[in-house]
């Protein structure tokens, strides 16, 4: 397993003046991230757990990592493009996961 692992807040202080886009990629519930995604990880993210119990439900890490961004000035961080979703859905495609969102230039019937 690759060193160091960040914190949220850590992983925040780290992203917090890059210049352009960044992506956070959460591990499935049932085993996480493969092998594979953590190698073309350029940092790794992990949030502190009882022992006792040393899980967390993938909706309560996004929460917890949503948070710690939540008061970073908004120019410093953007929602993907329609063509970055794309990318993200023509790589995903085979795995197995499902898709929540509509292929790019496909309404969701949301307004913003």
């Amino acid at each position: 397993m690759r060193m160091p692992f960040y914190s949220p807040k850590e992983l925040r202080e780290r992203v917090k003046d890059a210049d352009g886009r960044i992506s956070i990629l959460f591990g499935r519930e049932n085993w996480g991230l493969n092998n594979e995604e953590v190698k073309r990880s350029d940092m790794i993210c992990t949030i502190p757990t009882a022992e006792e119990y040393p899980i967390l439900n993938l909706s309560h890490a996004v929460g917890i990592v949503c948070y710690e961004f939540s008061d970073m000035p908004l120019p410093a961080f953007q929602l993907a493009s329609p063509t970055d979703m794309g990318t993200c859905t023509a790589t995903s495609t085979g795995t197995g996961l499902p898709r929540h969102h509509p292929p790019p230039g496909v309404s969701s019937g949301r307004t913003p």
